[in-house]
């Protein structure tokens, strides 16, 4: 049980990702660099993967 709302706190952390094609920042979920998933500019709409050291 604690270890369910410990993933569920982890999930809902986010970091600033820099959009490699429009350069704007926007906040997008931890899990997602983490296991290195496709993220979603909110404004240009281009799909990027943020690398673990940064982008």
């Amino acid at each position: 049980m604690w270890l369910n709302r410990l993933l569920e706190n982890v999930g809902r952390s986010g970091v600033n990702a820099q959009c490699p094609v429009c350069k704007k920042f926007c906040t997008q979920s931890a899990q997602k660099k983490l296991r290195g998933q496709a993220m979603l500019c909110p404004h240009c709409k281009s799909l990027f993967i943020m690398n673990s050291e940064g982008n």
